[in-house]
């Protein structure tokens, strides 16, 4: 994946990172939470790239984070009063 974003040794140059994206499913929502820097194993996030700049060649691997899906569920009677409410996650028992 290419980020865009080339630096010198003066600063640098091109277009700021954005955060990359994963599509969610129906029980993970995926929540971008850095860069890995490979040779290190450095977490690095888009705000480091205004003071970190890499001396030569340098591969990131985008991380994410797998947060459960989360489900408001709302159990009313006949006539419409609120009985209970609960908050589920994708597959539990209700």
């Amino acid at each position: 994946m290419s980020l865009g974003f080339l630096t010198s040794a003066e600063g640098p140059v091109g277009t700021k990172l954005n955060a990359p994206s994963k599509l969610s499913t129906s029980n993970t929502i995926y929540e971008f939470s850095g860069f890995w820097k490979d040779q290190n194993g450095n977490l690095y996030k888009q705000a480091d790239f205004g003071t970190t700049y890499p001396s030569g060649d340098i591969n990131f691997t985008a991380t994410f984070l797998d947060l459960p899906r989360l489900y408001n569920v709302k159990f009313y009677d006949y006539e419409g009063t609120l009985l209970v409410e609960d908050v589920l996650t994708w597959g539990e028992n209700i």
